[in-house]
This record gives C-alpha cells, sequence and structure tokens, in this order.
C-alpha cells in the first residue's frame, strides 16, 4: 500500500471511530481492507484515490470527524437519514474539491460554519437537523450550487439572505420550517433556473410576490404556512411547469 492510501486509511479509520454503527455495516473498514474496499467509499480508478463516501440510511449515530478531509480527493459526502448528532465540525472547510455535501435528517446541533471555503459545492443538504443560530449570507459565494437545503432547522429567526439570488445555477431550494421573517427579497426572483421554491411554513410576511411568475422553470411553489397578504398574481398561468 502507497503511503497516500495509507493516510487515507488512518483518515477513515480516524473518521469510523468517532460514529457508532449498532448493525455493523462499517465491519469492512478495518486494516485488513484497503480503503477502496470499504463499503460506501468509491475510488478513482486512475489513481485509487477516495473520491466518494456514500453511507445514507445505515442507522449510524455517534458525530462526524473532520479527518474525512485528510482524503484530498473528496468530491461526495453523504451521510443523510442517519442519526448522526453533535455539531457540524468546521474542520469540514478542509475538505476543498467537496461537489456534494448531504447531512440531511440527522440529529445535528449548534450553528452552521461558514463554507464559504468549499467553492465547487454543487450540492449542499443539511436540512432536517437540529441546527441553530443565525442563518449567514456567506452561502450566497456558493456560486455553483445547484441545490441548497436549509429546512426544518431551529435557526434563530432571520430574513432570508438576499446573497441567495448570486446562485444562478440553483434549481432546487429547500427553506421550509426554519423560521424565516421579513418578506422575499427581490433577488430570489432571478434565479431562472430553479425548479423548487419551498419556503413553507415560516413566518414571511408581505404581499404575495408577483415577480414569482417569472421563474418560468418553476416545477413546485411551497409558500403554505405563512403571512403572506394580498391576492394570488394571476401571471402564475404563466408558469406552465408547475405539476
Amino acid at each position: 500500500m502507497s503511503l497516500s492510501q495509507q493516510v487515507e486509511l488512518q483518515s477513515l479509520l480516524q473518521f469510523k471511530n468517532r460514529l457508532k454503527d449498532p448493525l455493523n455495516h462499517l465491519e469492512t473498514w478495518n486494516t485488513s481492507n484497503s480503503p477502496c474496499q470499504f463499503l460506501g467509499v468509491t475510488c478513482d480508478p486512475t489513481n485509487m484515490q477516495v473520491i466518494s463516501i456514500s453511507l445514507s440510511n445505515k442507522n449510524l449515530s455517534g458525530e462526524i470527524s473532520p479527518a474525512v478531509c485528510a482524503l484530498t480527493g473528496l468530491t461526495s459526502l453523504l451521510l443523510d437519514t442517519n442519526s448522526i448528532a453533535g455539531n457540524i465540525p468546521p474542520g469540514l472547510n478542509n475538505c476543498t474539491n467537496l461537489k456534494v455535501l448531504n447531512l440531511s435528517s440527522n440529529s445535528l446541533t449548534g450553528q452552521v460554519p461558514d463554507f464559504s471555503a468549499l467553492s465547487e459545492l454543487q450540492v449542499l443538504d443539511l436540512s432536517t437537523n437540529y441546527l441553530t443560530g443565525n442563518f449567514s449570507s456567506w452561502v450566497g459565494k456558493l456560486q455553483n450550487l445547484v441545490s441548497l437545503g436549509l429546512g426544518e432547522n431551529n435557526f434563530d429567526a432571520g430574513e432570508i439572505p438576499p446573497s441567495i439570488g448570486n446562485l444562478k445555477n440553483l434549481t432546487w431550494l429547500y427553506m421550509g420550517a426554519c423560521n424565516l421573517i421579513g418578506e422575499i427579497p427581490e433577488s430570489m426572483f432571478q434565479l431562472d433556473l430553479l425548479e423548487t421554491l419551498d419556503f413553507s411554513q415560516n413566518q414571511i410576511s408581505g404581499n404575495f410576490p408577483r415577480a414569482i411568475s417569472s421563474l418560468r422553470n418553476l416545477v413546485k411553489i411551497e409558500l403554505y404556512q405563512n403571512n403572506l397578504t394580498g391576492q394570488i398574481t394571476p401571471e402564475l398561468a404563466n408558469l406552465t411547469k408547475l405539476r
């Protein structure tokens, strides 16, 4: 085993050691195997570097170790639909090649670290956890994002960051049930590729936004259980892709 593979092996074992695995899904994660033989691990066939960890819905608990960021080729980290707790480690900022980070449907707490250094991210899904604190405008720097999920968290009451309007590649935006207040910023209606827009179950106020009818690719709009007033604009009929 090469030196780089040994480094990756140790990083993965450190990552495993912070997790609890009652169904023994990670039994292949041991020193007898190369990292590419570990369950849920995918390697680049040209250099055998670890590029993906996919451990969705494996009944895992424990915490996330930032040791995983020693995997310099890692582009995808999928840990959704488990019972992982604790804070999201700020050290994940060192996973600078990540394109997909899905930590949704866990029991994560604390504030969301500033992930603006992860400029390659295309999918960031932190929805359905117990995250708190202010949700910062740094997300507007992640200009490669296609999917952004922050809904179903316990964030402090705050307005929708106008900087989300910078995310011109966004097709899926889920910010339901996360204590949003104020009006929907005009910048949101410049997201021409948006297919799903979900701000449901918040305290968003103001008139129903007429400008929403300019988002011609919308397939789904969820705005229920808010404090919107006024009339539903007839221009919604222009959104021919709505289902």
